[in-house]
């Protein structure tokens, strides 16, 4: 059992800074159950006061990133200090703010006067009603990049970082794009693709990365995080 201590949240509980609560939860239940009680995991590994220890720093962990408060006081705190690149969320989207024409068109149709307007006379004359000013939708700000279509993909295909880039060329976008989307910085994109893992962060955030870059492409995120982290292990084991 690595010393937890030295390990974030989300670290400890082998979740990526996107995991929603239920994500989080799930984790959380797993890891009581393998550790906690009887379990048969942890039977005759680990003294009672490591596995107190380690289940202890779980718990706090998860009271933490459970509760929306704390987990964004949490990430802020995180994801300033961290010395690689931490995962962004994508800004919640707004609904644009009526442009200054609605509202002056709103002022006067107040302030119009009436359609008939008596005279001294017994006619009556009919005003025009003055034609009304078409009002074209503000472009909302916020809006995301299109997708590209889905690719076709073969059976066999393992997805390296250098096919990940294939299926990116193919569907004619460029880091850039896919930055835009995930909100992943086109240098941890590139990393990615020319899998530098010496420079790439912990595996809990690269899975996270290589997931969004996955779902912005229509591949299966599953699939191509599966590839993926299995040769980024593969280095850390060669790494020693």
């Amino acid at each position: 059992m690595s010393d937890p201590t030295h390990k974030n949240f989300y670290e400890r509980l082998e979740v990526h800074p996107h995991a929603d609560e239920e994500e989080i939860r799930e984790a959380y239940h797993r890891i009581r159950r393998v550790y906690g009680g009887d379990s048969m995991a942890a039977y005759g590994l680990y003294s009672p006061d490591e596995l107190r220890e380690y289940l202890d720093q779980v718990e706090e962990a998860f009271r933490t990133l459970a509760d929306p408060e704390r987990r964004q006081e949490y990430n802020r705190t995180l994801f300033s200090t961290a010395e690689h690149e931490t995962v962004v969320k994508v800004s919640a989207r707004r609904t644009p703010s009526p442009t200054t024409d609605v509202y002056e068109s709103e002022e006067r149709e107040e302030k119009r006067e009436p359609k008939f307007i008596p005279v001294e006379t017994d006619t009556v004359v009919e005003v025009p009603e003055p034609a009304s000013k078409e009002i074209k939708p503000a472009p909302n700000p916020n809006a995301l990049p299109p997708r590209p279509p889905a690719p076709d993909v073969e059976e066999d295909v393992v997805f390296s970082g250098a096919e990940i880039r294939r299926f990116r060329e193919l569907a004619g976008v460029e880091l850039r794009d896919v930055s835009e989307y995930t909100k992943i910085s086109p240098g941890m994109l590139r990393m990615i693709e020319d899998e530098d893992f010496t420079h790439l962060p912990a595996l809990v955030y690269v899975r996270g990365f290589v997931t969004e870059y996955a779902k912005y492409l229509r591949l299966d995120p599953n699939w191509v995080a599966r590839d993926f982290l299995a040769r980024y292990r593969e280095h850390q084991d060669e790494k020693g």
